[in-house]
């Protein structure tokens, strides 16, 4: 089955996000911020990214593009998830090669079929 890297620094919303995949027969890793996510992603290299943009240390921003920076990573496909919903920031995650920019509040159905469409 297919591998999932959720990068959330909301606990709360972190787990819950894990377990809505892991019910989707998706297996599952969880990073809490973004400096923890570009270790995660670089050691386990998952089928895809989940990642909120606002984290402390580094942004989500920052997590993509040092993932597209590296070789090994940067062909992952990558779903921002944030409260950030104004025409820049998507533009800017676009720029960045970012796949999917989904805004919270979610849809669990959309969420899934995003990830869905990107890994089959």
């Amino acid at each position: 089955m297919s591998t999932v890297l959720v990068i959330e620094d909301e606990e709360f919303l972190r787990n819950n996000i894990v377990k809505m995949l892991q019910l989707k027969g998706y297996t599952c890793h969880a990073a809490v911020n973004g400096i923890d996510g570009v270790a995660k992603a670089k050691q386990i290299l998952p089928d895809i990214i989940v990642s909120d943009v606002m984290m402390p240390g580094i942004d989500g921003f920052e997590v993509l593009a040092q993932l597209k920076a590296d070789t090994a990573t940067q062909n992952i496909p990558f779903i921002f998830l944030t409260a950030r919903a104004d025409a820049i920031d998507k533009n800017r995650g676009n720029d960045l090669g970012a796949n999917k920019y989904l805004t919270k509040p979610f849809s669990i159905v959309d969420l899934l079929a995003a990830v869905k469409s990107l890994i089959g």
